[in-house]
């Protein structure tokens, strides 16, 4: 969940299949906005990456908190891939039980003054082709402006007069891009939008920009990405791979040198060890035929020695013995 530090009462968070996203701290690249707009301080600018999969749905949900209601509404617009997909409005009135909380779930459109349709919201796997074709590369270079961020302007603003109609750019999900386009970025996903549902909303009141629209009061982004391409970014470390170094198997009759990893020299090491164990097990079950094995070793010569046993079951071997 993205927390601003001059604004803590203010939250937005992505969610999938009914789970928050996981989210790392984004401090590879500053904010930055088309020229017209002007950055709030930097305490009230939440910059994150976030950890999504290819063809799930997602929407953006955003919360008010009771310290920082105020007599104006707060208003929340959403663009994702650089399209302006929707704006929720926490009412001041409803902020007075302390809480609040809403969804961007898709792309709104009004359709007249009683219906809008909506689409909803998925992250699509993103095709990379190669190909050394300039004008396929230029054209997928401006078409990729935007794509793999979702921002939220946080504004306050106010009911008044009649809302109005708005002229966007209706979406379309991005699925295949030159590699050559991306020019280094890992960009692994686009958004998509699932098919058009239609519902009854009346027209209501308009809404008036207590912040210019491009002087917001708060700024949220956050880059999805796949796992491996937060991997390689190196902003989530890498699985950890078996240690693995040159050792001669121990069972190996010609002593092959390879390469072993961790887990089969510890095997190797445990098999040895019950070995030795197994060896020292059989010697004290059969303590006559260690003593058979001690003489024959005092045996330094062709010549065969006397032996004798004393009561506390140590061999003496008579040198003397002619």
């Amino acid at each position: 969940m993205a927390v601003l530090d001059n604004l803590p009462g203010i939250r937005v968070s992505l969610q999938s299949d009914g789970f928050r996203q996981t989210e790392y701290q984004d401090t590879d690249e500053p904010l930055k906005l088309e020229p017209a707009y002007t950055l709030p301080p930097p305490g009230r600018v939440a910059l994150k990456y976030v950890e999504v999969v290819a063809e799930a749905d997602f929407l953006i949900k955003c919360e008010v908190l009771a310290p920082h209601i105020a007599m104006e509404d707060i208003s929340f617009t959403a663009e994702v891939d650089g399209i302006r997909i929707a704006t929720n409005v926490a009412e001041h009135l409803r902020l007075t039980v302390g809480y609040w909380y809403g969804h961007i779930d898709g792309y709104y459109k009004r359709i007249d003054a009683e219906r809008v349709s909506c689409r909803p919201l998925r992250f699509c796997g993103l095709t990379k082709v190669d190909t050394d074709d300039s004008e396929t590369i230029s054209r997928d270079a401006k078409m990729m402006k935007g794509v793999g961020e979702i921002i939220v302007y946080v504004h306050r603003t106010r009911r008044e007069g009649r809302e109005q109609a708005m002229i966007r750019t209706e979406p379309k999900a991005v699925k295949e891009v030159s590699e050559k386009a991306l020019k280094g970025q890992a960009i692994s996903h686009s958004a998509g939008y699932g098919a058009e549902k239609y519902f009854s909303k009346p027209q209501n009141q308009g809404t008036l920009w207590m912040d210019p629209y491009y002087k917001p009061l708060a700024v949220f982004r956050f880059k999805y990405r796949s796992k491996e391409a937060l991997q390689a970014m190196m902003v989530i470390p890498r699985s950890a791979s078996p240690e693995r170094f040159y050792l001669a198997p121990i069972h190996s009759p010609d002593r092959n040198w390879g390469v072993v990893s961790r887990q089969e020299r510890v095997a190797n090491l445990k098999m040895e060890l019950a070995k030795i164990k197994a060896e020292d097990d059989g010697e004290e079950e059969n303590p006559v035929r260690s003593r058979k094995r001690e003489a024959s070793d005092s045996i330094s010569s062709g010549r065969a020695y006397k032996t004798s046993q004393r009561r506390d079951g140590k061999v003496v071997v008579d040198l003397t013995d002619g």
